[in-house]
């Protein structure tokens, strides 16, 4: 399993990444998977390499990843975030991120 820090996509790619996750108070229902090159990760961005809609009975999910121009490098910003309805159904979003030195801003 290769973690996000060590994640690098060539220009043009495609790939793949195992997201796993578990939350201390139990079930998340986690129902969104996205992948992101950078903080502008809006629908149809192309910073965004994937979106995935999941089941919310999963705890982790192999997500096809599509890169678009940018060589994406192990010190490259990455986020994957997770998103879930929480209750009343508002939606709830739980980013994490990997980025070294200038490519954390």
């Amino acid at each position: 399993m290769t973690p996000l820090t060590s994640l690098t996509l060539a220009s043009s790619a495609t790939s793949s990444f195992n997201v796993s996750w578990i939350y201390p108070n139990g079930r998340s229902g986690v129902d969104e998977v996205t992948v992101c090159t950078a903080g502008s990760c809006g629908d149809g961005e192309a910073s965004r390499v994937a979106h995935l809609n999941v089941s919310p009975a999963l705890f982790s999910t192999n997500v096809s990843l599509q890169n678009g121009l940018s060589v994406v490098n192990a010190d490259s910003f990455k986020m994957i975030a997770l998103s879930f309805s929480g209750p009343n159904g508002l939606q709830m979003q739980s980013n994490f991120m990997s980025c070294s030195g200038n490519s954390c801003f």
